[in-house]
């Protein structure tokens, strides 16, 4: 077992925790960073469960690289909302053109959740792989999506989701730009993965495993 060191907030950004193995000098292996995102929507508790199981585990399985567990709309899940009242959907703020008029913004002009876009953006781009958990609404089987490249493609096969959906970045069908695919044009090629997991309805009690199984066989 490699030491692990904890940062936590990291860069002072409520919410966040990165948990690195502590150096080469150690015995530690360098290795990707994974970013593992929740409550992106205030009300969708599988990607909290999930991460409370991983960070229970963490010290003892971690054996190279790091990971960035983000709990996102805080303030939005202390309400039991998608998004807090006077806000917007977090998942639609994270594409290129979004986030420069965010920064072009004055700052007191935002909302919460593009003031947290602000703050996450930074912190989801510096990882290799980016991993966000949701659930829906409605009834409906587990699926992931992800951008349609090879790379994604075979990983994609590799975490035991039947359903798979792709095309919505490359072909603009969602507006915006989602927390998977932080920073990216539309259509744009990138070396990062970013998948969006979305384990079924808000309240099916499978939820959480069916989340733990992705994001463990991502890790």
């Amino acid at each position: 077992m490699s030491p692990v060191r904890i940062t936590h907030p990291v860069e002072s950004v409520p919410g966040t925790t990165l948990y690195e193995v502590a150096g080469e000098a150690l015995g530690a292996r360098a290795g990707p960073k994974l970013a593992i995102v929740g409550w992106t929507h205030g009300n969708e508790p599988v990607g909290g469960n999930v991460i409370d199981r991983v960070e229970d585990l963490i010290d003892d399985e971690l054996i190279h690289g790091s990971v960035l567990t983000i709990r996102a709309n805080l303030a939005a899940r202390e309400a039991g909302l998608r998004h807090t009242e006077d806000g917007t959907d977090m998942n639609r703020l994270y594409d290129a053109v979004s986030l420069r008029a965010l920064r072009a913004a004055d700052p007191k002009s935002l909302n919460y959740e593009e003031a947290r876009v602000m703050q996450l953006a930074p912190l989801l781009q510096t990882c290799d792989a980016i991993l966000d958990l949701h659930s829906t609404s409605r009834p409906t089987e587990a699926f992931l999506v992800f951008r349609d490249d090879q790379a994604h493609g075979v990983m994609a096969r590799k975490l035991g989701v039947p359903n798979l959906v792709t095309g919505l970045h490359e072909n603009g069908i969602l507006q915006g730009g989602l927390a998977a695919n932080v920073g990216l044009e539309l259509a744009q090629r990138h070396p990062r993965l970013g998948f969006t997991f979305e384990a079924g309805m808000h309240t099916d009690p499978g939820n959480t495993d069916r989340g733990w199984d992705v994001t463990h066989r991502l890790l």
